[in-house]
């Protein structure tokens, strides 16, 4: 019996051995899987990690989208938009791929746009199309059909110097294929160029396709996103880069989001978490659709679609992002623009979820009207189907009740409804006649307004006012006038005569020059003597009165000379005019004979 005990014991160690062990493994297990699985979070993949159960989740929508207007917008095609990093440039192109395009650039100033220009020193005779600032503004990705290239379409890059831009360079056949690649872009931070191409298909562009240099072009196999490594040179940051060239890792497609159709015309967020794109998959509204993904380390997430805020039925292509990812710019040929293709520009806004229902028809009374009847035949019904005298008291005024209520409501509704129909009548027949019974009021209220108006103190004072004050002013005295007799002055007329003077002119002898005596130098030496001057005594300076007397007499005698002065003035002047008169009877009597003679 004690053996069989020793090993009933024995066995039951084994199986509590034996279960606390897999309990163990069951927990560790259970461990292991919640460590992997993890919980749901909110994150950005930067600096947002936020559980589910604690996060406040806002969710966005765009608005309708709004043409840029001109000058940007015009009747070319304006597509492939670009804003600067610092929102102060926007980068197009004008004009279709193949027929001449070139990238053009406008700048912001008082909050618009100025006349857009070509990029100097990026445009060539070639094409040069999807102009792209990237690397802090520093340089200006583009893709072209110019010689030096790998294929007919190479991505190209251009350095911003103090001049503008320069030196563009080819990006090299580590990026660039034998067939077309469009649109390069790269995210913020530097480290990752992503671009499309159609290296993956057999077919090539020809001439006779309206876009053969963009991928609206059809039927041209398929376009496909390339994302790559970008490695900077020593010392040069991303977001400031040097002037040499970065090098670039071996392109690789992005297979996440990759289809049989076109996939192009990329931009990544300014936070870089999100690639938007261009495509023409299945499942959109339109032809070519944007859609976006989430994009991290290379690596992209499931597409979606931009919804039908942004796209319509027409092309939208060319997304680029600004203001922290909630502006999109892009490029579009859907109605109401000004060209076949135009540039467009949505803001996101928050959004909430409310219920709204329709609303009801105004009927007003009616609803009433049409109740009350609606109760009425029923209950009318109901009696007549019943029997009145089968039911009991109680029953009875309950009945009648309703239907004394249901009576009265459908008279009042009919009355109220059929008086404004009444006063409609009355008024277009004529019979009545519009009276204002407010306008007693009005009155009312504009004479206590004017009353009101009129205590007002102001700050000019009245004519009453004035006219009070100059009467309390003290009186000013009256000065009296002077009587003064002052002999008067009379001016009286004087006659002058003025004796003509004869001036006889006597002739200057000529002497010969030979005879002139010469000039004889002076050269003795003149002395000046310089005397004192001699005082005046006070004797001298006194006036005597024998000269005053000379004075008086010598006035006395010039007097009369004046006096008579006028007269032998005027004698003078008609002995001139007589003897110009036989001047001039003689000279007639000479040209005269002259006359004669000559008839």
């Amino acid at each position: 019996m004690a053996e069989k005990g020793d090993k009933r014991a024995e066995v039951w160690r084994w199986w509590l051995a034996g279960g606390v062990t897999g309990a163990v493994l069951v927990l560790a297990a259970a461990g292991t899987w919640y460590r992997y699985v993890g919980r749901q979070v909110w994150t950005d993949d930067a600096n947002l990690l936020v559980p589910a159960a604690e996060a406040t989740v806002r969710e966005v929508l765009w608005d309708p989208p709004e043409g840029l207007g001109k000058p940007l917008n015009t009747d070319q095609d304006e597509y492939e938009p670009s804003l600067a990093p610092d929102g102060a440039e926007l980068y197009f192109v004008r004009g279709r791929a193949g027929r001449g395009a070139d990238i053009h650039r406008s700048t912001r100033r008082d909050n618009a746009w100025t006349a857009p220009v070509p990029v100097a020193g990026v445009n060539t005779k070639y094409e040069e199309v999807g102009p792209r600032v990237v690397a802090g503004g520093r340089m200006l990705l583009f893709y072209s059909d110019r010689p030096g290239g790998s294929g007919r379409y190479d991505l190209w890059a251009a350095w911003r110097t103090p001049d503008g831009w320069h030196r563009a360079f080819n990006l090299g056949p580590g990026v660039n294929s034998e067939f077309d690649d469009f649109n390069p872009t790269m995210t913020a931070d530097g480290q990752w160029l992503l671009f499309s191409s159609n290296r993956d298909t057999t077919e090539q562009a020809t001439d006779t396709q309206p876009w053969h240099g963009t991928i609206r072009r059809g039927g041209l196999g398929n376009y496909d996103l390339y994302v790559c490594r970008v490695t900077w040179p020593r010392g040069a940051a991303a977001t400031a880069p040097a002037a040499e060239q970065p090098t670039f890792g071996e392109p690789r497609p992005l297979r996440e989001i990759n289809t049989e159709f076109h996939e192009g015309a990329c931009a990544v967020s300014p936070a870089g978490d999100f690639l938007y794109f261009a495509s023409n998959r299945p499942g959109g509204r339109g032809k070519l659709d944007l859609y976006r993904c989430r994009f991290r380390q290379g690596r992209c997430g499931p597409a979606e679609n931009l919804g039908p805020g942004i796209n319509t039925a027409a092309d939208e292509s060319d997304p680029d992002l600004a203001m922290g990812g909630f502006r999109l710019y892009f490029s579009s040929d859907r109605a109401g623009g000004a060209g076949r293709n135009d540039l467009f520009r949505s803001q996101s806004r928050e959004v909430y979820v409310v219920r709204r229902g329709g609303d009801l028809p105004s009927l007003g009374w009616w609803w009433t009207l049409l109740a009350a009847l609606a109760a009425l035949v029923p209950l009318l019904l109901f009696l007549r189907a019943a029997g009145y005298r089968h039911l009991s008291l109680l029953q009875k005024c309950i009945v009648l009740s309703l239907l004394a209520h249901t009576l009265l409501v459908f008279l009042m509704s009919l009355l109220v409804i059929t008086q404004p129909i009444l006063e409609y009548i009355a008024e277009r027949a004529g019979m009545t006649t519009s009276v204002n019974l407010d306008m007693a009021r009005e009155v009312e209220v504009r004479m206590e307004v004017r009353h009101q108006i009129t205590e007002l103190p102001v700050a000019d004072p009245t004519l009453t006012q004035m006219r009070r004050a100059d009467a309390l002013r003290p009186p000013v005295p009256m000065v009296e006038r002077l009587e003064a007799k002052l002999p008067q002055s009379a001016r009286l007329p004087t006659q002058m005569n003025i004796e003509p003077v004869v001036v006889t002119v006597i002739p200057r002898p000529v002497v010969p020059e030979a005879v002139r005596p010469a000039a004889a130098l002076r050269t003795e030496t003149v002395e000046v003597e310089a005397a004192p001057e001699r005082r005046v005594t006070q004797a001298e300076a006194q006036v005597r009165p024998e000269q005053v007397a000379a004075a008086v007499r010598s006035i006395r005698e010039a007097v009369p000379q004046v006096v008579a002065a006028p007269s032998r003035i005027e004698a003078a002047v008609v002995r001139t005019r007589a003897e110009a008169a036989s001047i001039a009877e003689a000279a007639v009597a000479v040209e005269r004979p002259a006359a004669v003679r000559e008839q």
